[in-house]
């Protein structure tokens, strides 16, 4: 029997974000989900709990900010890892979170090198 595919989930309101963060992971043979806000990406970590590995999440969305979306996939699954991104520092971020020692933080813009390096980092992590 055949292992279920992982994947990278990764929530950002920003199109072009979204889609060249997904595309650089595609690259790197990673299979991806995506969601343009956080009420869509609850409805498929929902779904995909089980074979969702990592969430890459923009911390600035409309609707629901990264922490309130977090809160939510915490309530689903404790455990799941997240990459928290965004163009603000990581001190103004990371102290609105109390759990930040299950969070990673990538600094936009971001490169591929850096992003595919907070990914390993992350899923060693989980």
């Amino acid at each position: 029997m055949s292992q279920p595919k992982q994947y990278i989930l990764v929530i950002d309101d920003e199109p072009s974000v979204r889609e060249v963060t997904a595309e650089i992971l595609r690259e790197a043979e990673v299979h991806t989900l995506e969601a343009s806000d956080g009420p869509t990406g609850i409805e498929i970590f929902r779904n995909y709990v089980d074979q969702i590995v990592l969430v890459l999440l923009d911390y600035y969305m409309p609707d629901m900010n990264g922490i309130q979306v977090l809160e939510k996939l915490w309530h689903i699954d404790p455990s799941v890892p997240v990459l928290l991104f965004s163009g603000y520092s990581q001190h103004s971020i990371m102290r609105y979170c109390e759990r930040d020692n299950a969070i990673g933080f990538l600094q936009k813009p971001y490169t591929i090198n850096e992003l595919l390096l907070a990914v390993h980092q992350n899923l060693k992590r989980a």
